[in-house]
């Protein structure tokens, strides 16, 4: 995102090369017919480094998408991926008050964002961005003006949001 303007998508499926697990294609209804065809981890990692370079990684649970996708960048490419991180869970922890879920099912419904593609990346990460940007409102009235500001925020106790 670039203010209100989505800069950069990167949505496809990649093919594991591996059997899809039975829990991802209970959530995620992806089958191993729809992967099959699609691009390995490794054809696009270009596209990958392009969309993250100069860029801060945002993602609601953060470490545990960039964790995944370190691993996958490591595998294809021998790179150590590193860069500016923001978690919306741990912002929302923050920022939102009386929240009921910091789940991005219960932030989502909250808001009334609408997401015709939960459980894929690209439906996950285009209303991630939406919340990022009320987050980043919110963030501006406590007082946040930089990057800097944001991350420590997220490093901050905050109370626990119920899941």
């Amino acid at each position: 995102m670039q203010g209100q303007r989505c800069e950069a998508v990167l949505d496809t499926l990649v093919n594991p090369l591996r059997p899809v697990p039975a829990a991802v294609l209970a959530v995620s209804r992806i089958t191993e017919a729809m992967v099959r065809a699609a691009p390995t981890f490794a054809e696009i990692a270009g596209s990958v480094l392009a969309a993250l370079a100069g860029r801060v990684f945002v993602a609601h649970n953060a470490r545990f998408d960039w964790r995944f996708l370190a691993a996958e960048v490591r595998r294809a490419r021998g790179l150590r991926l590193d860069g500016p991180r923001l978690c919306t869970v741990r912002l929302a922890r923050r920022l939102v008050p009386n929240v009921e879920s910091c789940s991005l099912d219960g932030l989502t419904l909250r808001f009334g964002y609408e997401n015709p593609a939960r459980h894929r990346a690209g439906g996950d990460a285009l209303v991630t961005a939406r919340f990022l940007q009320r987050l980043l409102r919110l963030a501006r009235e406590a007082g946040a003006r930089t990057l800097a500001d944001l991350t420590e925020m997220q490093k901050a106790p905050g109370p626990p949001c119920p899941s």
